[in-house]
């Protein structure tokens, strides 16, 4: 699925990105040998709220536990059925990581699973504590504080939150979604142990010291918030009601292109990389055949360059939470 970018005489050094793990030795063959794999995990009943609210834009309704219309929304999400091309269902964190649903429902390969995770993963990441988690990171990758600064993204300006649901409801949606409770647990202890080996103390200073950053280089880059669809683009809106950032035109402490990576939405950043792609690229065929052939790059290029070529790309740009 990510195309082949050696013959421009380019490399991948970072893929963040939506994309369905689907084991290390894929992921080695497009970065390298040496790929570091991160993924993030969430509360299950949060990703239940964060999936109904995505899908009540398509008129999926899959929280309408005591709709009158009758819809079955519910029910049928309950009973496994998968929406949206069968990409969001059940057990939504298992099947990204690669389990099929064909045996969602058997315990040894559930266990097998988890255990592959464990062995392939360098990193899991959890929501939940994710200040913690970048420090982890940082330290795992060599980076600095400002390199794990990141604005939210995709956060909902009205909530609905999961302690409204009922709780024969939630005791519902967490039984159908045992495997990703089984995940989620599993990683989160295995954080805290992290946690733990790298000091309570000295993770608070860190933690500490990366939410003063963020303040600060929030201060600098932004000037307000609204919902998205008043701040991007409508091309780059997938959902209106989630926050967006209007980045200040002047800013002195942060660069303004450190800012505006900052502040964009997925579609917004996607297209700043594609962009920035399409020139590295441009440069490529311009230095080998001159200024016909990177004219008619634009027209030739596939669309699904992915993200992201030797550009640095800090992870300040990204954490996308649903």
């Amino acid at each position: 699925m990510v195309p082949n970018i050696g013959r421009y005489g380019r490399q991948y050094s970072v893929l963040v990105h939506h994309n369905r793990y689907s084991g290390r030795e894929e992921y080695a063959n497009v970065i390298g040998k040496d790929v570091f794999i991160v993924t993030i995990l969430r509360e299950p009943m949060a990703l239940f709220e964060s999936l109904a609210a995505t899908l009540r834009h398509k008129g999926i309704h899959i929280d309408d536990i005591e709709d009158s219309r009758g819809k079955g929304h519910f029910l049928s999400y309950l009973a496994g059925m998968r929406v949206d091309y069968g990409r969001i269902g059940t057990n939504q964190m298992a099947f990204d990581l690669g389990l099929s649903v064909n045996v969602m429902n058997n315990s040894k390969r559930v266990i097998r699973f988890i255990r592959r995770l464990d062995a392939e993963l360098d990193l899991v990441l959890i929501a939940e504590l994710m200040d913690e988690s970048l420090v982890l990171l940082k330290h795992a990758l060599c980076w600095t504080t400002q390199d794990v600064v990141s604005f939210q993204q995709n956060a909902r300006r009205s909530q609905y939150l999961p302690s409204r649901i009922p709780e024969k409801a939630r005791r519902a949606i967490l039984t159908a979604n045992y495997v990703d409770v089984s995940l989620y647990n599993f990683f989160k202890i295995k954080l805290l142990d992290a946690i733990a080996a790298f000091g309570v103390d000295r993770m608070k200073e860190e933690v500490f010291a990366l939410r003063k950053m963020r303040m600060s280089m929030y201060g600098d880059c932004v000037d307000s918030e609204d919902t998205a669809d008043k701040v991007y683009p409508p091309q780059f809106v997938f959902r209106p009601d989630v926050v967006g950032y209007r980045i200040k035109n002047d800013t002195r402490a942060v660069p303004s292109a450190t800012c505006r990576m900052l502040g964009a939405n997925e579609l917004l950043f996607t297209n700043m990389i594609r962009r920035r792609q399409l020139m590295d690229i441009s440069a490529f065929y311009f230095a080998r055949w001159g200024a016909g052939a990177a004219t008619g790059l634009a027209a030739s290029a596939p669309l699904g360059l992915a993200l992201s070529l030797t550009l640095s790309v800090p992870w300040s740009s990204r954490m996308l939470l649903g």
